[in-house]
């Protein structure tokens, strides 16, 4: 195909989730948009939680991204927005290579960890935004 034509161009919904080894969450709403032109992608999303049973897991992740990441490309970048944490430092998060996942990590005095998810939920309901850009 002529490189100089658009012809890759999708838009819909995927539904967000947040995968925890322990513990479970109640979603009142789990809501996310997608456009994807040629390989670039960018999504929104809004979850809501109105319960929690502890988690205790160490590496939060959250799933169901609507196209995996390429292995190639930058790892993108995300603006997210979350109400009732109790992490320390800088949260942020990327695509995992080959999955359609999204890793979550704190940045503290230049050192990037893991998210916990109990700290990430520290009460029943919370509210979770994102905006996120990557290449497939």
């Amino acid at each position: 195909a002529d490189p100089n034509t658009f012809d890759d161009y999708e838009r819909g919904d995927w539904t967000p989730v947040f995968e925890l080894t322990s513990g479970s969450l109640t979603y009142s709403h789990q809501v996310g948009e997608y456009q994807k032109k040629g390989d670039y992608v960018s999504c929104s999303c809004w979850m809501r939680t109105t319960g929690r049973t502890l988690p205790v897991n160490i590496a939060l992740l959250m799933a169901g991204l609507p196209f995996p990441k390429n292995a190639v490309e930058s790892r993108g970048g995300a603006v997210m927005y979350v109400n009732a944490s109790t992490v320390t430092g800088q949260v942020h998060c990327y695509p995992v290579v080959n999955v359609s996942t999204l890793a979550m990590k704190a940045v503290n005095d230049g050192v990037s960890a893991d998210i916990s998810a109990a700290d990430f939920f520290s009460a029943d309901v919370a509210v979770f935004q994102l905006l996120i850009s990557y290449f497939t």
